[in-house]
C-alpha cells in the first residue's frame, strides 16, 4: 500500500509538522514506502509546484529540501510502495495534467476496464505503468466531457461523483482511494484503502483541513471516512467539506451534525454533511 495526505489550509502556510515532524509523517511512513515520494503545493499566485523523486523519502535529502520550501494554501502528498509498475520517475505520483494532480492508493484490478472507457487522446495521457494514472485519466476525461467544470465547482462535483458511482459498479473493481485536486478545492474518494479526515481548528475558526491514510497526529481528533465515501473540501468562500456521495447502505436520510470526536475516537464519516 501506498499512502496518501492532503492538506486545505485557510491561508496560507507551510506543512512541515505532517510531512517530516509528526509520529506518522510521510518521512517516517517513508521507510516502508520506499519506492518513491511526491510533493504537490497550489499557491494561488504560482499555481501548482509539483517535486518527485522515486527514492525512499526517509533516505533522500531532497526531500528535506522540498519540505523546507513548500508553502501554499493546498498539499497533494505521496509515498508509493509499488504494486503495478517500475521503480521510476513516471510512476511516481501525484501525477499532474493541466490544473489537476492526482495521487492514489491501492490497485485496480479491473484496470482494463477503465482503458477500454477511454478514447485516443485519453490513453495518450497515459505515460506511465500505473493503473494510478489510468484512473486519472478515466477521471479527466469525465471532467473534459463538460466544459462548464473550469467554471464552477459545484458541476466538477457533481460530474466527479457520478463518475465515482460509476467506479462503485464495476465489481471486484479493486482498490480506488484517492485524492484529486484542481488548487481550488480537494476531493478525496475511499475504497479498498483507509482515509481520516481532521478538521484543525482555533476557537471556532477551521484553520484547515486534513485527509490522510493514517492519522498522522496522535493528539488530534482524527475521524475514519466510511468505505465508499467521496467527499469535497473548498477553500473558498470559506474553508470547509462536505460528503458528495455515500455508500449505498449509508443513504437513509439522517439529519445534518457536526464530528466532534472526542481524542482517540474515530468514528466513521458517512451520511454526515458539513457546511462551512
Amino acid at each position: 500500500m501506498c499512502r496518501l495526505l492532503g492538506i486545505v489550509s485557510r491561508d496560507r502556510s507551510g506543512f512541515r509538522r505532517c510531512l517530516r515532524e509528526a509520529p506518522r509523517s510521510l518521512h517516517a511512513l517513508g521507510r516502508e514506502h520506499h519506492d518513491g515520494w511526491g510533493i504537490a503545493v497550489h499557491e494561488a499566485a504560482a499555481g501548482w509546484t509539483v517535486t518527485k523523486r522515486p527514492t525512499g523519502a526517509g533516505d533522500d535529502p531532497s526531500f528535506e529540501a522540498t519540505v523546507a520550501e513548500a508553502s501554499g494554501s493546498l498539499l497533494v502528498a505521496h509515498v508509493r510502495k509499488r504494486t503495478v509498475g517500475s521503480i521510476s520517475q513516471e510512476n511516481t505520483h501525484p501525477f499532474r495534467r493541466d490544473n489537476w494532480v492526482f495521487a492514489h492508493n491501492g490497485t485496480l484490478e479491473r484496470v482494463a476496464d477503465l482503458r477500454a472507457t477511454l478514447d485516443a487522446a485519453s490513453l495518450a495521457t497515459v505515460r506511465g505503468e500505473t493503473d494510478s494514472e489510468v484512473l486519472f485519466a478515466f477521471l479527466l476525461a469525465r471532467l473534459s466531457s463538460h466544459p462548464s467544470v473550469v467554471r464552477s465547482r459545484f458541476v466538477a462535483g457533481m460530474v466527479l461523483a457520478r463518475a465515482v458511482e460509476d467506479l462503485s459498479n464495476i465489481p471486484s473493481l479493486g482498490a480506488a482511494t484517492f485524492l484529486l485536486s484542481d488548487g481550488d478545492a480537494l476531493y478525496a474518494y475511499c475504497r479498498g484503502r483507509p482515509l481520516f479526515l481532521l478538521e484543525r481548528r482555533t476557537d471556532s475558526r477551521t484553520e484547515a483541513i486534513l485527509i490522510a491514510s493514517e492519522q498522522v497526529t496522535p493528539d488530534e481528533p482524527w475521524t475514519a471516512i466510511s468505505e465508499g465515501t467521496f467527499l469535497v473540501v473548498w477553500r473558498r468562500p470559506r474553508l470547509g467539506w462536505s460528503v458528495m456521495c455515500e455508500p449505498p447502505s449509508s443513504r437513509a436520510p439522517r439529519s445534518p451534525q457536526s464530528v466532534r470526536p472526542v481524542a482517540g475516537d474515530t468514528p466513521p464519516l458517512a451520511t454526515i454533511r458539513r457546511t462551512p
